[in-house]
């Protein structure tokens, strides 16, 4: 219950704190209890609230009591420490207000705009106007519509008598005050600007437009040059809270500032929102006003001074950034160069594309071409086959009709018996019958007569069985006889359409001449394409003419090194066994074993290139950068190992650090000629490999276009393959993209 009745409490001090209607005196009293309670988030805003009521009402010691007490339980709270600054202010301690301004800004790193304008008008008012400006413009960068910072940029360059920057922002204050509605302070910017101008279209426009709206006649007004312009308010007070009472100093400050002032009278701070410009003279100050300015001025702390120095070290970073402009243009012009001769080579690998291209399309339709015809023929030889079968079936049907005409001949022999058996049987039935007339005469012969009968039926049966097999022989017959014809008839047809397969065959193969005389036109241009490329490529790839004269692989560029070697004498064959032991050893990652082979065969042939090349790698593999590149220094100039000497120096200055410095032997040794092409691959290999390890997005592009150069030439070039692939996937990552914005 207890803890309801304090939450109770709690939400009644809210909202006694929160609601507009409470009178400061109220409001501060709920914010200590709230503060009491525990409720800091809440006591805050109230304590500045109350604060601010008590500035409007004129009651400075009261605010200031609330803005410190604020203060202190939110020391974060930066807002209350600058209201305390405006109550110094209030109370005519300028020096103190702008300490207090300056600290807030260097803690919320120039964001609070407030402080950011109490500053630039205390700037204004000391007469240093380009620290005003510098502030005022901080103001307007984070909003662009914010009327009071537009309109004190007009007056501080009316002041330094800058008429058109005054003039335009004047005019930009008039149409930001236009489009929030402050109909007075656009009327005021607008006076301001035509007094500057009397002819600007803007100002005249904005005048009309708001005298249209107040329901006046759209006629512009400049008032006469003797009349005089109000005066402005104190300097020392921002616009939204007045001081209820000004200070001497600040009582002084606010005069008519004329458009070019003397070069004799003292600067004054500019009038806000002056009707017309008036040809004034600036009254002198106090005796004591001048002196007290100046003490300020001198007396800040280093603090203080803060945007002093900021907007020194803005100028230098100005003439910092013109001159990195300058080399960004130089830089962007010399990318416009490598992407020209990008977009060559990769124009001329386009081409390569496209032959290649074409050249495995065409190979594909022989490919095609060719199965097709070994299917055909496959075909062929099938329907040969069937052909065939149909011929033999033809043949054996062609002895049915001679076996048809013997069936029917027995038929007709079946045919005379079953007439004979008849005949007997009409005279058996006669004599029966004559049998039968006689009363029981013969009863014996009757009795023989019955069984002749029944023996003779039995043959007639017989008989009859047999014609009637016959006669399902001869229909069988009959209906082989009509399927045999049927059969005919259908393999008739089959030859027809076997001659129509025929006739096709016969234009496809006459298609397919003319498709392989095609396709052998189209391989000769292919090879005529082929070779323009491969000219093209050795006319880009070659560095000088006498390059055509050097071995471009390394097993001739060893073949010449032993050659060489040979015709030094007989020394050489002591020292190349050493060097073949220091390799060895080199191989099996005995540097230090190495060294002493490769010294010694230096030893015995201080002319052995081999050795002394081998000497300075062996060194590198130590880490001894200085006595690998004094080693490896003599070979610059050498006929067989110039490049590969100068790329062994960046190689050493690389992993020592010096970037720049082994940029620039890479560069070096790639602008020699007379080399092996394989010696150019490795110092561009390398060049490839700096660049990579830089890891930026332009440093990439460098590197991938290095290694598709390598490609081009010899493409099982080392593990170039990968990195360009790789290179490729990291250039593609969003992260990429964003880093080179």
């Amino acid at each position: 219950m207890e803890a309801k009745q304090n939450e109770l409490g709690l939400s009644k001090l809210r909202e006694s704190a929160s609601d507009p209607e409470t009178n400061p005196a109220d409001r501060r009293a709920a914010a200590d209890l709230l503060a009491e309670a525990g409720a800091i988030a809440d006591a805050v805003p109230a304590l500045i609230t109350a604060g601010r009521d008590l500035m409007d009402a004129g009651d400075v010691e009261n605010a200031r009591a609330c803005f410190v007490r604020a203060f202190e339980l939110d020391p974060k709270n930066y807002d209350a420490l600058f209201e305390i600054g405006r109550t110094d202010l209030a109370e005519g301690h300028r020096e103190d207000a702008l300490a207090k301004f300056v600290d807030v800004l260097r803690k919320t790193n120039l964001r609070h705009l407030p402080a950011l304008f109490e500053t630039g008008c205390l700037y204004e008012g000391l007469g240093k106007f380009d620290e005003a400006i510098l502030a005022f413009k901080r103001i307007v960068e984070r909003d662009k519509t914010h009327v009071d910072g537009l309109e004190h940029l007009g007056r501080v360059h009316q002041s330094k008598n800058l008429k058109p920057d005054a003039v335009k922002y004047y005019n930009l204050s008039a149409e930001a005050a236009f489009e929030a509605k402050q109909y007075d302070d656009a009327r005021r910017c607008s006076s301001a600007a035509l007094a500057l101008e009397p002819d600007n279209a803007k100002a005249k426009a904005m005048q009309a437009g708001v005298k249209a709206l107040a329901g006046e006649a759209p006629v512009i007004l400049v008032p006469k040059p003797q009349e005089k312009a109000p005066p402005a308010p104190p300097i020392a007070v921002a616009a939204a809270i007045p001081a209820p009472k000004p200070t001497p100093v600040a009582a002084a400050t606010p005069v008519a500032v004329a458009p070019a002032p003397q070069p004799t009278a003292p600067r004054t701070p500019p009038v806000a929102a002056a009707p017309a410009p008036q040809q004034v003279p600036a009254p002198a100050p106090p005796a004591a006003a001048a002196p007290d300015l100046h003490t300020t001025s001198t007396s800040l702390s280093a603090e203080v001074f803060l945007l002093e120095q900021q907007s020194e070290a803005m100028s230098r970073l100005a003439q910092a950034q013109s001159e990195v402009a300058q080399t960004y243009k130089k830089r962007l012009a010399m990318e416009e160069e490598i992407k020209t001769a990008k977009a060559a080579l990769e124009s001329l690998e386009r081409d390569r594309a496209n032959v290649e291209l074409s050249l495995s399309e065409l190979t594909s339709r022989v490919e095609t071409a060719t199965k097709a015809k070994a299917a055909e023929d496959a075909v062929l030889a099938q329907l040969s086959s069937n052909i065939q079968k149909v011929r033999d079936e033809l043949e054996a049907l062609s002895s049915l009709p001679a076996e048809i005409e013997s069936i029917k001949g027995k038929c007709a022999a079946v045919s005379g018996q079953v007439a004979k058996a008849n005949e007997v049987l009409a005279g058996s039935h006669a004599r029966a019958e004559k049998v039968l007339t006689d009363s029981g005469a013969v009863e014996t012969a009757l009795k023989d007569l019955q069984s002749k009968f029944a023996a003779t039926r039995q043959g007639a049966d017989a008989v009859e069985s047999q014609l009637i097999g016959l006669l399902e022989q001869t229909r069988g017959a009959h209906t082989a006889a009509k399927g045999a014809v049927g059969q005919v008839a259908d393999m008739k047809t089959a030859v027809a359409s076997l001659e129509a397969l025929n006739a096709q065959l016969d234009s496809a193969r006459a298609q397919l001449e003319t498709e392989s005389k095609r396709i052998t036109a189209k391989q000769a241009d292919t090879a005529t394409a082929l070779e323009r490329v491969e000219a093209i490529r050795s006319a880009r790839g070659s560095t000088d003419a006498n390059a055509a004269a050097v071995p471009a692989s390394a097993a001739e560029s060893a073949a010449a090194k032993k050659t060489n070697g040979a015709a030094r004498g007989p020394a050489s064959a002591g020292s190349d066994a050493l060097i073949a032991e220091g390799d060895s050893f080199r191989a099996a990652r005995n540097a230090g074993a190495a060294i002493e082979k490769y010294r010694a065969a230096i030893a015995q042939d201080s002319s052995n290139a081999d050795a002394r090349y081998r000497l300075g790698l062996a060194l590198s593999d130590l880490g001894k950068s200085d006595d690998a590149i004094s080693a490896l220094k003599p070979l610059e100039s050498d006929k067989a190992y110039g490049i590969l000497a100068q790329t062994a120096v960046a190689d050493v200055l690389r992993a020592s650090g010096d970037l720049d410095g082994a940029e620039a032997q890479l560069s070096k040794a790639l602008e020699a000629t007379g080399y092996p092409e394989e010696h150019y691959r490795h110092a561009l290999y390398s060049l490839a490999g700096l660049h990579e390890g830089k890891g930026d997005p332009d440093s990439l592009g460098l590197a991938l276009w290095s290694y598709e150069e390598i490609l081009a030439g010899d493409p099982g070039f080392a593990d170039v393959a990968a990195r360009v692939a790789n290179i490729k996937a990291v250039l593609a990552a969003p992260s990429a993209r964003n880093g080179a914005k």
